[in-house]
């Protein structure tokens, strides 16, 4: 298997490890996570009720895609879906980096790598 080097900044590294979990996440049908992450920067007058909008064709979108899931907060776990996991484990990987008292979990045999360049 090829491996491939890429050097981030912290800032990018943090937004990679970010980007990782919310695909994972969406990947895994907690389609909920899309509404929470542009909450977090969307405070217009009439949000809350968008919001509430946005929230219910999503779960309609998830029932379409995940017929088998019931419910607002049903979703898929961690070992369902190959990318999805490398996702999480990229993430896991990264966030790891910056807080390293937190304890990893990972789901694959090959776990990404990181180490932090001195400049």
């Amino acid at each position: 298997m090829e491996k491939y080097q890429l050097i981030l900044t912290e800032e990018q590294a943090r937004l990679v490890a970010k980007c990782c979990e919310f695909y994972c996440r969406v990947k895994i049908g907690q389609f909920k996570e899309i509404t929470y992450q542009i909450a977090k920067e969307e405070f217009s007058e009439g949000w809350s009720e968008r919001r509430e909008e946005a929230e219910r064709l999503l779960q309609k979108a998830k029932e379409c895609i995940y017929p088998e899931l019931r419910g607002v907060g049903s979703s898929y776990g961690i070992g369902k879906f190959d990318d999805a996991d490398k996702a999480y484990d990229v993430y896991q990987v990264i966030r790891q980096q910056f807080y390293p008292d937190r304890e990893i979990f990972t789901y694959q045999e090959s776990v990404p790598e990181i180490r932090k360049i001195d400049s």
